[in-house]
């Protein structure tokens, strides 16, 4: 992984890709491990993970770690993320359009500079 895509995140980040650029249940496991860590969810408070519908979400290791860690993960059904998720139509959808707009003007201008990831 690019090392310059960790300058100047906090020490507590982490990144990692896949081939495919898909979550594998290995990747969302090592995600899960994190969010834990990170929520500090217990038997008197737990925290909820809402996923969507992806497999990797409902792999067997994955759902015994959020069982055991007091994750509790409510799957939504496929093809209604943009229903359900007020911030992927409020906040991710115009952040995605705005940094597509963003990218492309860079890259037309200079190319040599963008990240690769």
């Amino acid at each position: 992984m690019n090392d310059r895509l960790m300058k100047g995140a906090p020490s507590e980040s982490f990144i990692f890709s896949t081939p495919s650029g898909w979550m594998t249940a290995e990747t969302f496991l090592k995600w899960s491990r994190h969010f834990a860590w990170f929520t500090k969810p217990s038997a008197d408070n737990a925290v909820l993970l809402i996923v969507n519908g992806c497999g990797s979400h409902k792999e067997l290791d994955v759902i015994t770690y959020a069982r055991e860690n007091h994750v509790d993960m409510l799957s939504i059904p496929p093809h209604t993320t943009q229903k359900l998720q007020p911030l992927d139509r409020t906040f991710m959808k115009p952040f995605k359009n705005c940094y597509n707009i963003l990218y492309c003007s860079l890259w037309m201008r200079a190319p040599q500079f963008l990240l690769p990831i």
